[in-house]
Formats: C-alpha cells, sequence, structure tokens
C-alpha cells in the first residue's frame, strides 16, 4: 500500500520531555491504560493533498515509556463545511511494539469525493495516557486531487467575456496551458485562463490571490463535455467571475462537443459575476496541444 509519510524530525527537547515523564515510570508493565505517555508531534499538521489512486496519509504518533507492547485505539472526528461526517475517512489502530518509542496510525481517504476538503481532529481516548506537556489531540485538513500531467500550451477562445461585454472581435483566442489527470484521462483543466499576462483582457490589479484557478474540463462523453463551476480567478467590482456548465444551474442543458483535439464548449456555459448567472451567446472553444 502506498502511503505519504509525515516526516517528523524527533529532537533532543521532545527526547528529553519523555524521560522526563517517565522518571517515576520505570519498570511499570502496559496494560493498555495508564500514563503511557503518548503524544502527536505538533497540534496542527497542516494540509494535504491525495492522489485517488494512493488516499492513504500515516502519521506519527510517539511514547515515553518504551517497556512492553501496547495497542490502542485514535478517535477521529471529520467535518466538511462545519458539517460532521462519520464514514468519509478511516483511522487504523495503533501499536507499539516492545522497546519502541514511535509507531503511526493511517488515515485512509478513499471515500473522500474529488475535491472535498475535510477538517479532521484526531484525539487520544484516554487523558491519563498522555505524556505531561505532550499533544493528546492534532487537526490537518485532506483533500483527494487527481494527478495532473501537463499537456503542454493549447489555445482558449474565450465566450465568456466576449457574452458579457460585446467584445468587437469574439474569436479572438490565447494561449493557455493544459492538464490532464493521469487517472482519468477523459479530464483535462486549463490553467489561469483569465490570468494577468494571459488573457489580454485583463490588468494585474484584477486578478484575485488564491490562484491559480482552473477551468476543468470533463469529455466523458464527447458529445455532451461539461465543466464544473469553477472560479475565473477575476473580478471587474461585479463580484468574483465564474463558469460552468448551464447544466449544473438548469439540470436539462446540453454540453459541449470533442471532436478530435477541439473541445467546442459552445453556447453551453454560464459566465457568473457575484449572485449573478448569465448564459453566455459566444462559443468558447479549447484546442488542446497536439
Amino acid at each position: 500500500m502506498n502511503t505519504k509519510k509525515i516526516s517528523i524530525l524527533l529532537t533532543l527537547l521532545v527526547t528529553v520531555l519523555f524521560s522526563a515523564c517517565n522518571a517515576d515510570q520505570e519498570g511499570e508493565i502496559y496494560t493498555g491504560s495508564g500514563a503511557n505517555d503518548l503524544s502527536f508531534s505538533a497540534s496542527n499538521l497542516g494540509s494535504f493533498t491525495l492522489a485517488p489512486s494512493a488516499p492513504t496519509l500515516q502519521v506519527d504518533l510517539f511514547r515515553g515509556n518504551t517497556s512492553g507492547q501496547v495497542t490502542g485505539q485514535v478517535n477521529a472526528a471529520v467535518t466538511v463545511g462545519g458539517e460532521a461526517y462519520d464514514n468519509l475517512i478511516s483511522v487504523s489502530d495503533y501499536t507499539f511494539a516492545d522497546g519502541a518509542a514511535q509507531t503511526s496510525i493511517v488515515l485512509d481517504a478513499a471515500n473522500l469525493p474529488i475535491g472535498v476538503v475535510a477538517n479532521v481532529t484526531l484525539s487520544l481516548g484516554n487523558a491519563e495516557d498522555v505524556s505531561i506537556g505532550g499533544n493528546a489531540s492534532t487537526s490537518l485538513s485532506i483533500s483527494l486531487d487527481y494527478t495532473w500531467q501537463s499537456l503542454g500550451m493549447g489555445t482558449w477562445q474565450d465566450g465568456l467575456i466576449s457574452s458579457l461585454f460585446q467584445v468587437d472581435d469574439p474569436t479572438i483566442t490565447w494561449e493557455v496551458k493544459v492538464q490532464q489527470a493521469e487517472e482519468n484521462p477523459a479530464l483535462y483543466r486549463v490553467v489561469d485562463a483569465y490570468g494577468f499576462g494571459i488573457c489580454p483582457y485583463v490588468e494585474e490589479s484584477e486578478v484575485q490571490a488564491g490562484g491559480p484557478f482552473y477551468i476543468q474540463i470533463d469529455t466523458t462523453d464527447p458529445n455532451n463535455v461539461m465543466v464544473p463551476q469553477s472560479s475565473m480567478g477575476i473580478d471587474w467590482g461585479y463580484g468574483l467571475f465564474q463558469t460552468g456548465s448551464m447544466y449544473y444551474l438548469d439540470g436539462t442543458s446540453a454540453g459541449g462537443v470533442m471532436t478530435g483535439n477541439v473541445i467546442n464548449l459552445g453556447t453551453s456555459l454560464f459566465c457568473a459575476m457575484g449572485a449573478d448567472a448569465y448564459l453566455t451567446s459566444q462559443p468558447t472553444i479549447l484546442t488542446l496541444p497536439q
């Protein structure tokens, strides 16, 4: 099983901490409870993005009293958007071998939908097991994303801005970076199609922080190509620009068509600014790199 591991350097300070906690515990026999001097490495481990083909994450756990083998459980609380979920991420038990000061648990996020960010809090069930000054709990966030491979430069013909702002030449094109999902070759995405220095209509001050911004294109059905709602990464004072297939707004509109290396989204997209969404009247076309 492939796992991504959080690398932890156990410093002399931590060693001293654990040793101090064990001064009165030498010779104690593990029973699976009591003062086991357990600790996570930190109270917050950060954010991790995993590939769907390798959706596991290894988290280290330490103990100060290393005599005997002990097995236990770690409690996990998982929330998405503030709502609790019980079945998105599973957590393995831990086992310390006799004499071992370090072990690990494995978080499995295979049930987490692509693109969803899960906030996870891990905690040790028995407060008496925790090392004095140690971390009884830790938090992290996990999301799944495809492994995106660069295809090179394609061309983008905009039907979004040209529809809303009556651009003189709606057939103008520009070069864009195109990527393809390794795990699902029917998925493409365009990188910063409306970035400064890329889109001729955009000024540097209009680009939002937090990029790069991706417009994802699903060609699973080449006769009904869909675009999930995506941020365009710019704001002209009306609210952040977004786009996506009208299908996701009305449940009936058809998508675009892929022929060879040309993805013609036609007028199947909406363009939104803030809370207002508009149907496009000019075609949006991506020509993939050869």
